[in-house]
C-alpha cells in the first residue's frame, strides 16, 4: 500500500488531482513567499501528539457537558419509559450536534487566532499558517477543519501521506492550502 502511495506521489498524480480540488475549495493555489529551507515542517509525529492532547482536552470538556445533559435528563425522565427513552435520544441528537459544533468553533477560532495553535499545538511548538506562511481567516480554518473528513473516511490515509510530502502536508492541508510548522516565536 505504501509503495502504491509513493508511486503516485512521485508521479505527480495525486498533486495534480489535490491542485484541482484546491482551486475548487479554496481558490487558486499561493506559493510562499519564503524559501522552503527557512521553514521547518512540523512531522507527523508533533501533529499527532498535538491530537492527542487537543483530543483529551475535547472528550474532558464533552464530558462534562454529556454529565449535565443527561442529569437533566434524568430528572426529568427515568429512562424505562418510552418518553424516558425517547428524551435520551432527543438529547444524545442535540448532543451529537453540540459536539461537532464545539470541535468545529474550537479548532477553526484557536487556528485563526494570533497564536495560530490549538492548545495541543502549542504544547508541541507548531502552529498553522498558509501557504505564504501568514495567520488563516476563519473561514480558511474552517475548511481545514472540515477537509479532515476525507482524511478519516480514507481509512487515514490522508493523514498517513504527511510522511510522503515536502512540505509534511496532510490531504486537507494540501487541499486547504495551509501548512503546520514549528513556532520558531
Amino acid at each position: 500500500m505504501g509503495s502504491f502511495l509513493v508511486y503516485f506521489i512521485n508521479r505527480g498524480t495525486i498533486s495534480r488531482i489535490l491542485e484541482g480540488l484546491q482551486k475548487v475549495v479554496v481558490g487558486e493555489k499561493v506559493e510562499t513567499t519564503q524559501p522552503d529551507t527557512e521553514v521547518l515542517y512540523a512531522g507527523f509525529w508533533r501533529r499527532f501528539g498535538a491530537f492527542i492532547i487537543d483530543t483529551l482536552l475535547l472528550y474532558l470538556v464533552m464530558g462534562l457537558v454529556s454529565a449535565i445533559f443527561f442529569g437533566i435528563v434524568r430528572g426529568t425522565a427515568d429512562g424505562t419509559t418510552n418518553r424516558g427513552r425517547n428524551s435520551t435520544l432527543l438529547i444524545m441528537n442535540i448532543l451529537t450536534i453540540v459536539f461537532f459544533g464545539m470541535l468545529w468553533l474550537y479548532y477553526a477560532i484557536m487556528e485563526s487566532s494570533s497564536s495560530q495553535a490549538t492548545l495541543g499545538k502549542k504544547l508541541f511548538h507548531i502552529k498553522v499558517t498558509n501557504t505564504q506562511g501568514n495567520r488563516l481567516s476563519f473561514g480558511k480554518a474552517t475548511a481545514r477543519f472540515w477537509l479532515k473528513a476525507l482524511s478519516f473516511i480514507i481509512l487515514g490515509i490522508g493523514f498517513i501521506i504527511t510522511a510522503f510530502t515536502g512540505k509534511k502536508q496532510a490531504l486537507h492541508d494540501l487541499i486547504a492550502g495551509t501548512l503546520v510548522v514549528q513556532d520558531q516565536s
